[in-house]
């Protein structure tokens, strides 16, 4: 495996881990501080609740859960536009 790929594939890990692991619990604390306790319980309910969504499918848990690559995917062609105008003046 090339070191371009090993590090993208680690980029992607960690994306996804984040959409996983790390935005629920955020979540989570932005809703109780903004909105009050969550109605099913604590934590732990939310966590449940939002992996039975991604099981069953349900569109606003993949968006949480792919968000984070997708904003990846958003700032590799940004950058990809960027090194091309560079090239482009520079030529």
């Amino acid at each position: 495996m090339s070191r371009d790929v090993s590090r993208e594939a680690v980029w992607l890990g960690v994306a996804v881990a984040v959409g996983l692991l790390v935005l629920p619990p955020v979540v989570y604390a932005t809703g109780v501080r903004t909105l009050g306790a969550y109605a099913h319980g604590g934590l732990g309910a939310f966590l449940g609740d939002y992996y039975a969504a991604l099981i069953n499918l349900r569109p606003a848990a993949w968006v949480l859960a792919t968000g984070p690559i997708a904003a990846l995917l958003v700032w590799r062609l940004l950058m990809r536009l960027v090194d091309a105008l560079e090239r482009r003046t520079a030529a």
